[in-house]
């Protein structure tokens, strides 16, 4: 599992969805298809963005949802078998210092050049642009939860800086986080 799903949503899906205005309807269908991949594991951190509020948003909240997820589980899963140190090591800085941080940097360039910070979200009238702002949004505090996710396990194996939620803000996203942050801490 890789974060591709991502990348095709950046650059593939969402500049069509913008072009065209493809009917909430066909999204209720692709629904009824889709499942949300769940995990019983301890999360140490949660998001919690609103509700989507159209069959089309709830359909790109499960793809990228289960995307991350998907990932997440087969980080742990390598990571977990794996017994040396050096291989942990790999691991870390193949899944998160390469993938996930590379993932981050992509979408804030999308997300910057286009202005569409979550900030801007109640402040259009455009439809699409909510929609986007939304699909964006998701993929950007799904990011950051794998991040601040595998961070933690990295912490002990690998002891370096590494970035904290406001400086993931700052730094990718050209933010600060505002009062109501969408990542919590359990």
């Amino acid at each position: 599992m890789d974060l591709s799903c991502i990348s095709n949503i950046l650059n593939l899906e969402l500049p069509t969805l913008l072009r065209e205005n493809i009917k909430n309807e066909i999204f209720k269908v692709k629904l009824l298809k889709l499942s949300k991949t769940q995990w019983e594991g301890y999360y140490k951190f949660s998001i919690s963005l609103p509700k989507p509020y159209s069959d089309k948003l709830k359909y790109y909240d499960i793809i990228i949802s289960n995307c991350v997820t998907g990932f997440y589980k087969e980080f742990l899963l390598n990571f977990n078998n794996s017994e040396s140190i050096e291989h942990r090591k790999f691991l870390i800085d193949k899944y998160l210092d390469r993938e996930v941080i590379q993932k981050i940097k992509d979408t804030a360039k999308v997300i910057t050049e286009k202005d569409l910070h979550w900030s801007n979200h109640s402040n259009t009238s455009f439809q699409n642009q909510r929609e986007e702002i939304f699909i964006l949004n998701s993929i950007k505090y799904n990011l950051i939860w794998l991040y601040l996710e595998i961070k933690e396990i990295a912490i002990n194996t690998v002891p370096k800086d590494y970035q904290d939620l406001e400086l993931l803000h700052a730094e990718h996203f050209f933010e600060y986080i505002t009062n109501c942050s969408f990542i919590t801490e359990n």
